[in-house]
């Protein structure tokens, strides 16, 4: 019993590449962007009062002096992010499907259809599903 190797500790299941913080973030900055772009955070059942807290944590004004939509596509960005975090516990399949259903309810469907075959391929999204 001198030298007994300890197993490693179990590890949880591998996150998805179309879930990493870099795909997350792509498909935040891609829906930031466009008008209605707040209406995502909310789908993927984030309260309202974090989306709102997020955005007057970034500016003392909200978003009314938001003419580029920069401020607008940074709290989206940040939502999606908390969403990863709060959602780590659930499975892959479960994460994605709430991704779809947000995408879907807002009329993005060709934006739905690209990050579910990205899922399926194993591929992070990036900026291009949006061009």
């Amino acid at each position: 019993m001198a030298d007994e190797e300890t197993p490693a500790p179990p590890k949880g299941p591998k996150e998805s590449e179309t879930l990493s913080k870099a795909s997350l973030i792509a498909l935040a900055r891609g829906l930031g962007k466009e008008a209605g772009g707040l209406t995502f955070p909310m789908l993927l059942n984030l309260p309202t009062t974090t989306i709102i807290n997020v955005i007057y944590a970034n500016s003392d004004n909200g978003l009314l002096d938001d003419e580029t939509a920069a401020a607008q596509t940074q709290v989206v960005e940040t939502c999606v992010l908390m969403w990863r975090k709060y959602s780590a516990d659930q499975k892959n399949k479960d994460r994605i499907k709430t991704l779809e259903k947000a995408l879907r309810e807002m009329g993005k469907n060709e934006i739905a259809d690209a990050v579910m075959e990205r899922f399926s391929n194993h591929q992070e999204i990036t900026a291009d599903i949006f061009a």
